[in-house]
């Protein structure tokens, strides 16, 4: 069974956003109706912010395309999974509870959705429940490997290199 949503989440904001826009650039690749493809801000302060960011979130994932395409939602740099006032909020995690049931019920043949957030409090429910329920990938602060693998990515276009030495 296909996974509803891709899920990338960690401890270095750069990574996450990086591997998001190297996700999200793909899946859109050629696709020419802007319409087509949505981000959505997922930075809340409060609580009812968060209330706010879902609800524009599930709107753009359920409308259509107008050109028939595969539409592409991208709800980017969440900071409401964290470990703070925020994501501890009773109408942040009503909220969350919301976003798992129609992301429960999500077409991945007419809509692909990415998620991507840091910080995120690996044990509340809603981390563990995308763990599960998603294509799912986590990254590491200060990995060096990864960052390498990022910035080579961004070197690649322009035919730069950088030398194992480095």
């Amino acid at each position: 069974m296909s996974k509803s949503f891709t899920f990338i989440c960690g401890e270095d904001d750069f990574l996450v956003t990086t591997e998001g826009k190297r996700v999200f650039s793909e899946w859109t690749q050629g696709i020419e109706d802007d319409l087509s493809k949505e981000t959505i801000d997922g930075r809340a302060g409060k609580a009812d912010e968060v209330v706010d960011v879902i609800s524009r979130f599930i709107a753009g994932a359920q409308t259509l395309s107008l050109f028939g395409e595969k539409k592409t939602v991208w709800l980017r740099d969440v900071t409401f999974l964290g470990d703070g006032k925020v994501g501890s909020a009773k109408d942040t995690l009503a909220e969350l509870d919301r976003l798992k049931e129609f992301l429960e019920k999500v077409d991945p043949e007419s809509v692909n959705i990415l998620i991507t957030a840091c910080p995120v409090d690996r044990r509340r429910a809603f981390f563990k429940w995308a763990e599960k329920n998603s294509t799912f990938k986590f990254l590491k602060a200060g990995s060096a490997k990864d960052l390498g693998v990022h910035i080579q990515r961004e070197l690649e276009p322009m035919g730069a290199e950088i030398s194992q030495e480095a």
